[in-house]
Protein backbone atom coordinates (compact mmCIF):
# COMPACT_ATOMS: atom_id res chain seq x y z
CA UNK A 1 0.00 0.00 0.00
CA UNK A 2 1.77 3.40 -0.93
CA UNK A 3 2.53 5.21 1.95
CA UNK A 4 0.32 8.53 1.33
CA UNK A 5 -2.74 6.33 1.80
CA UNK A 6 -1.80 5.01 5.15
CA UNK A 7 -2.10 7.43 7.99
CA UNK A 8 -1.03 7.34 11.89
CA UNK A 9 -0.49 4.85 13.55
CA UNK A 10 0.63 3.24 10.65
CA UNK A 11 4.08 3.70 9.86
CA UNK A 12 5.23 2.68 6.06
CA UNK A 13 8.09 -0.34 5.66
CA UNK A 14 8.51 -0.60 9.06
CA UNK A 15 9.84 -3.76 10.82
CA UNK A 16 10.92 -4.95 14.10
CA UNK A 17 12.98 -7.72 15.03
CA UNK A 18 13.29 -9.65 18.56
CA UNK A 19 16.34 -11.31 18.18
CA UNK A 20 18.39 -11.99 21.47
CA UNK A 21 20.51 -15.14 21.99
CA UNK A 22 19.50 -17.67 24.50
CA UNK A 23 23.04 -18.64 26.05
CA UNK A 24 23.69 -21.23 28.77
CA UNK A 25 26.26 -22.10 30.76
CA UNK A 26 27.87 -24.60 33.45
CA UNK A 27 31.06 -25.32 35.29
CA UNK A 28 30.96 -28.74 37.28
CA UNK A 29 33.94 -29.31 39.56
CA UNK A 30 34.49 -33.17 40.51
CA UNK A 31 35.66 -32.87 44.05
CA UNK A 32 36.24 -36.38 44.10
CA UNK A 33 34.45 -39.78 42.74
CA UNK A 34 31.72 -38.99 45.68
CA UNK A 35 31.49 -34.86 45.46
CA UNK A 36 30.89 -32.62 42.52
CA UNK A 37 29.76 -29.21 42.59
CA UNK A 38 27.92 -27.41 39.46
CA UNK A 39 27.57 -23.58 38.80
CA UNK A 40 25.01 -22.84 35.90
CA UNK A 41 23.79 -19.20 34.37
CA UNK A 42 21.48 -18.94 31.36
CA UNK A 43 18.72 -16.67 29.75
CA UNK A 44 16.09 -17.20 27.19
CA UNK A 45 13.60 -15.23 25.60
CA UNK A 46 10.14 -15.57 24.05
CA UNK A 47 8.98 -13.00 21.40
CA UNK A 48 5.48 -11.73 20.93
CA UNK A 49 3.12 -14.58 19.12
CA UNK A 50 1.22 -12.99 16.16
CA UNK A 51 -2.08 -13.54 18.63
CA UNK A 52 -0.47 -11.51 21.01
CA UNK A 53 0.57 -8.41 18.83
CA UNK A 54 -2.37 -8.13 16.52
CA UNK A 55 -5.21 -10.30 17.93
CA UNK A 56 -6.39 -12.98 20.51
CA UNK A 57 -10.45 -13.98 19.41
CA UNK A 58 -13.33 -11.63 19.20
CA UNK A 59 -13.45 -10.97 22.75
CA UNK A 60 -9.65 -9.87 23.67
CA UNK A 61 -8.13 -8.14 21.21
CA UNK A 62 -4.38 -8.18 20.71
CA UNK A 63 -1.95 -5.79 21.56
CA UNK A 64 -3.20 -2.03 21.33
CA UNK A 65 -0.10 -1.07 20.37
CA UNK A 66 2.30 -3.94 19.23
CA UNK A 67 5.48 -1.63 18.70
CA UNK A 68 5.18 -1.63 23.04
CA UNK A 69 5.01 -5.32 23.45
CA UNK A 70 8.87 -6.51 24.39
CA UNK A 71 9.79 -10.06 24.31
CA UNK A 72 9.68 -11.97 27.64
CA UNK A 73 13.25 -12.90 29.31
CA UNK A 74 14.15 -15.29 31.72
CA UNK A 75 17.47 -15.23 33.73
CA UNK A 76 18.41 -18.06 35.97
CA UNK A 77 21.38 -18.87 37.75
CA UNK A 78 22.19 -21.98 39.89
CA UNK A 79 24.67 -23.76 42.85
CA UNK A 80 24.52 -27.10 43.15
CA UNK A 81 26.39 -30.35 45.05
CA UNK A 82 25.73 -34.13 44.28
CA UNK A 83 27.50 -35.91 47.33
CA UNK A 84 27.07 -39.71 47.06
CA UNK A 85 27.45 -40.63 51.25
CA UNK A 86 28.03 -43.89 50.49
CA UNK A 87 26.52 -47.10 48.37
CA UNK A 88 23.02 -46.44 49.44
CA UNK A 89 22.29 -42.43 49.95
CA UNK A 90 22.76 -39.49 47.73
CA UNK A 91 22.44 -35.88 48.91
CA UNK A 92 21.65 -33.60 46.38
CA UNK A 93 21.53 -29.83 47.27
CA UNK A 94 20.60 -26.66 44.82
CA UNK A 95 20.19 -23.14 45.14
CA UNK A 96 18.45 -20.80 42.51
CA UNK A 97 17.65 -17.48 41.62
CA UNK A 98 15.36 -17.29 38.58
CA UNK A 99 14.09 -13.40 37.16
CA UNK A 100 11.30 -13.17 34.48
CA UNK A 101 10.92 -10.17 32.96
CA UNK A 102 8.41 -8.68 30.66
CA UNK A 103 5.90 -11.80 31.13
CA UNK A 104 3.17 -11.41 28.10
CA UNK A 105 -0.02 -11.57 29.83
CA UNK A 106 -3.98 -9.97 29.49
CA UNK A 107 -4.59 -7.19 30.88
CA UNK A 108 -8.32 -6.88 32.22
CA UNK A 109 -8.83 -2.71 32.26
CA UNK A 110 -7.18 -2.19 28.82
CA UNK A 111 -8.93 -5.33 27.25
CA UNK A 112 -5.55 -6.20 25.24
CA UNK A 113 -2.20 -7.81 26.21
CA UNK A 114 0.09 -6.17 27.45
CA UNK A 115 4.23 -6.54 29.39
CA UNK A 116 2.20 -7.39 32.60
CA UNK A 117 5.02 -7.68 35.78
CA UNK A 118 8.39 -8.43 36.74
CA UNK A 119 9.07 -11.55 39.14
CA UNK A 120 11.86 -12.56 40.85
CA UNK A 121 11.88 -16.30 42.79
CA UNK A 122 14.79 -17.46 44.80
CA UNK A 123 15.21 -20.74 46.40
CA UNK A 124 16.69 -23.77 47.55
CA UNK A 125 16.05 -27.71 46.68
CA UNK A 126 17.41 -30.81 48.85
CA UNK A 127 16.93 -34.08 48.05
CA UNK A 128 18.16 -37.48 49.74
CA UNK A 129 18.02 -40.61 47.71
CA UNK A 130 18.87 -44.19 49.16
CA UNK A 131 18.87 -47.58 47.81
CA UNK A 132 18.77 -50.86 49.42
CA UNK A 133 18.49 -54.07 47.75
CA UNK A 134 14.85 -54.14 47.48
CA UNK A 135 13.98 -50.94 48.25
CA UNK A 136 14.03 -47.20 47.26
CA UNK A 137 13.30 -44.34 48.64
CA UNK A 138 13.39 -40.63 48.30
CA UNK A 139 12.66 -37.42 50.65
CA UNK A 140 12.95 -34.04 48.96
CA UNK A 141 12.30 -30.35 50.54
CA UNK A 142 12.17 -27.21 48.49
CA UNK A 143 12.03 -22.90 49.71
CA UNK A 144 11.37 -20.59 47.93
CA UNK A 145 10.38 -16.75 48.10
CA UNK A 146 9.63 -13.86 45.94
CA UNK A 147 12.58 -11.50 45.94
CA UNK A 148 10.64 -8.92 43.26
CA UNK A 149 7.40 -8.00 42.31
CA UNK A 150 7.23 -5.12 39.59
CA UNK A 151 4.07 -5.35 38.01
CA UNK A 152 3.42 -3.33 35.32
CA UNK A 153 -0.51 -3.71 35.21
CA UNK A 154 -2.15 -1.80 38.12
CA UNK A 155 -5.28 -4.85 37.64
CA UNK A 156 -2.06 -7.47 39.45
CA UNK A 157 -2.27 -7.47 43.03
CA UNK A 158 1.47 -7.15 44.38
CA UNK A 159 2.94 -10.33 46.84
CA UNK A 160 6.06 -9.27 48.41
CA UNK A 161 7.86 -11.98 49.28
CA UNK A 162 5.50 -14.65 48.70
CA UNK A 163 4.69 -17.14 45.55
CA UNK A 164 0.49 -16.88 45.65
CA UNK A 165 0.25 -19.80 42.41
CA UNK A 166 2.41 -22.82 44.85
CA UNK A 167 3.29 -23.46 48.20
CA UNK A 168 6.12 -21.74 49.36
CA UNK A 169 7.26 -24.59 50.98
CA UNK A 170 7.34 -28.30 49.20
CA UNK A 171 8.25 -31.35 50.70
CA UNK A 172 8.18 -34.72 48.87
CA UNK A 173 9.02 -38.74 50.30
CA UNK A 174 8.58 -42.01 48.22
CA UNK A 175 9.39 -45.60 49.12
CA UNK A 176 8.90 -48.31 46.45
CA UNK A 177 9.87 -51.74 46.18
CA UNK A 178 10.89 -54.61 43.74
CA UNK A 179 10.36 -58.43 43.88
CA UNK A 180 12.34 -60.93 41.19
CA UNK A 181 8.91 -62.33 40.10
Amino acid sequence: IPGQYLSAPFVPNEHKTYRKTSPRGGIVYFFSDRLTFKAMIGRAFREPSPGELFGVNTYVGGSNNPRKISPEVIKTSELAMDWTINSNFNLRINGFNTRFENAIDYSGTSNSIVNAYTLGTRGIETELLSSFKYFSTFVNYSRFYRFLDNNLDATISKHPNEIKNSPGYTANARISTTWEK
